[in-house]
């Protein structure tokens, strides 16, 4: 049965965790990217992925109401603290709200809710009114104003912040970048491009290309499932029709997709080399 799968994966996923956690110990401002080839690889504050493991942290908590991961998820939390004052990434609602986050809506602390609403005012920063889009990255010469599907991620913040706060502004402008993303960031298909960048005078797109995808016209499996999870975010913080029309669109495209294979689990781009004769790396990121 379904419900023993999951307990299963949730119990190895805790005793993991606290394998990882242990493991840590000799990197005391430091949080674990991964471990692959034998290797323990850490990352600090500010890289972009430095807010999930204290999120898995705090998810195993509320499964186990195990104190030990209550303080241990706390541990890794406060390390991610500094990422407040970031103005610089799209990605704070990666790194504070999966850590931040998860610990505010378990415990209701406070000071949770600080941090998060002084990472959000820097995130803010990156908005740009005449656009109507949040700026991705600051760098990449070929590109005037950079904006990746991963965004649509990143506006799961906004949201909690405008019901915390009674504002409606944060909500606001996440669902007006949401518009925008759906215009322009989608083929006929409802596959996604990687990253559209905009003309700042015209305010239409100039370049529509990749960075982390086979190529500019290829569907990169990770991008795809950013767009499948944002729309279904923001129509149920929104209950706008057409994002989760959008939503059902892109998941129709990718469960019928001819590449993807019968367990579900992506190619990393579903148009790369080697997908036909299975000899093709997966995405196990993608399928989650």
């Amino acid at each position: 049965p379904i419900s023993q799968v999951i307990e299963r994966g949730l119990q190895r996923a805790a005793s993991q965790s606290l394998l990882l956690a242990n493991s840590m110990k000799n990197h005391p401002d430091q949080l674990p990217q991964t471990y692959e080839h034998g290797e323990l690889k850490t990352v600090r504050y500010d890289n972009w992925v430095s807010g999930f493991f204290p999120g898995v942290l705090w998810m195993l908590y509320d499964y186990t109401n195990d104190e030990q991961y209550r303080r241990l998820a706390h541990h890794f939390t406060e390390i991610v603290e500094p990422a407040k004052k970031l103005y610089n990434t799209h990605d704070i609602g990666f790194m504070l709200y999966c850590s931040f986050g998860q610990g505010y809506n378990l415990t209701a602390k406070q000071y949770y809710l600080d941090v998060i609403y002084e990472g959000t005012q820097n995130l803010l920063c990156r908005w740009n009114e005449d656009l109507g889009v949040f700026r991705s990255w600051d760098f990449g010469k070929q590109w005037q104003y950079p904006v990746i599907i991963d965004n649509m991620m990143n506006l799961e913040i906004l949201c909690f912040m405008s019901r915390q706060y009674d504002d409606p502004y944060y909500k606001e402008v996440a669902e007006i970048h949401a518009k925008n993303t759906l215009k322009h960031h989608f083929r006929d298909d409802f596959s996604s491009y990687h990253v559209v960048s905009y003309d700042t005078i015209t305010g239409l797109p100039h370049a529509k290309n990749t960075a982390q995808g086979y190529s500019d016209n290829s569907a990169w499996a990770r991008g795809q499932s950013w767009g499948l999870y944002g729309f279904t975010m923001i129509y149920r913080e929104t209950r706008n029709p057409i994002f989760l029309e959008q939503a059902r669109n892109i998941a129709t495209f990718l469960m019928n997709h001819p590449r993807l294979p019968a367990d579900k689990v992506p190619y990393w781009d579903y148009d790369a080399p080697g997908t036909g004769n299975g000899n093709c790396r997966r995405d196990a990121s993608a399928a989650a």
